[in-house]
């Protein structure tokens, strides 16, 4: 059996206005069916870094791979994600969810479809 699990993290209090939400997720490898996990949209923009393995992910009938060591920012979505590991073998990845409105103070860029 797979063991796998989302450590939380506590933000530096300097960041901890910004972020919403941080978590390290861990495997021992893919997970079965029933413990994938399905991520619930929410008005959040997550960034996650792949430090082992990567990730894959399946938005509606989109695919999306993150490789070890990729980072990736996602922006606002309607629909559920459900997330695996990519390999078989060890996974993990650090998950940052910033509050909605960080976007427009932080980062230089227009939100677009």
């Amino acid at each position: 059996m797979t063991a796998f699990r989302f450590r939380p993290v506590t933000p530096h209090p300097l960041l901890r206005p910004y972020i919403a939400k941080m978590c390290v997720f861990e495997s021992s490898g893919r997970l079965p069916p029933e413990e994938r996990k399905l991520i619930v949209p929410n008005a959040n923009l997550k960034l996650t870094l792949t430090y082992r393995n990567g990730i894959g992910a399946r938005v509606g009938d989109n695919p999306f791979l993150q490789r070890e060591n990729e980072l990736s920012l996602t922006g606002l979505i309607d629909a559920p994600v459900i997330l695996d590991s990519y390999e078989d073998e060890e996974t993990g990845t650090i998950i940052i969810e910033f509050n909605p409105w960080v976007l427009t103070g932080v980062f230089s860029c227009r939100l677009r479809r």
